[in-house]
C-alpha cells in the first residue's frame, strides 16, 4: 500500500474494490476487503441495528480503554489472547457477538481479565449480515 496510488482487491476471483490505498481501507465495500487490509486484523460484533442484523467491524487501533468519563459505544470482555510486539500489546478480547482485537493494549494485560473497551461510534464499519456489503456505503 506505501508504494501504490491505486489498489484492486480480487478476492476469490471476483473483483471487490479499486481505488486508491488509504480510501479502500477507510471504506471498505465488504466485510471481506476490510479483513484483508489492515494487521492486526479487523475485529467483527454481530449485532441487531436498524431491526437488521450487522457485523461491526471495528479497527483494532481504534479501540481504548473505557474510563468512566469516556464517551462512545462501549464493549466489555474477557482477554483469550495476547500478543506482546515490544512496549505495546495487541489483546484478543471476546465480547457478544464476536472478538475484537485491540492494539494499544497495556503489555501487563493478561489472559482472563475483564476489559471496558470504547470507541469512536463514527469509527466503526457496518456491514449487512448476510452479504457482507458495507451499510450506508456509496457504490
Amino acid at each position: 500500500l506505501a508504494v501504490a496510488d491505486r489498489v484492486a482487491v480480487l478476492l476469490d476471483g471476483r473483483l471487490e474494490q479499486v481505488g486508491p490505498p488509504m480510501a479502500v481501507y477507510d471504506r471498505p465495500r465488504t466485510l471481506a476487503v476490510a479483513r484483508f487490509f489492515g494487521e492486526p486484523e479487523i475485529g467483527v460484533v454481530r449485532t441487531r441495528l436498524g431491526g437488521r442484523q450487522v457485523d461491526v467491524g471495528i479497527r483494532p487501533h481504534e479501540l481504548r480503554a473505557a474510563g468512566p468519563d469516556a464517551e462512545g459505544t462501549r464493549f466489555q470482555g474477557t482477554v483469550v489472547g495476547v500478543e506482546v510486539l515490544g512496549r505495546r500489546a495487541v489483546a484478543t478480547v471476546a465480547v457478544e457477538g464476536g472478538t475484537l482485537r485491540w492494539d494499544g493494549a497495556p503489555v501487563r494485560t493478561r489472559v482472563g481479565e475483564r476489559l471496558d473497551l470504547v470507541v469512536d461510534p463514527g469509527r466503526v464499519h457496518l456491514f449487512d449480515a448476510d452479504s457482507g456489503v458495507a451499510v450506508g456505503h456509496p457504490e
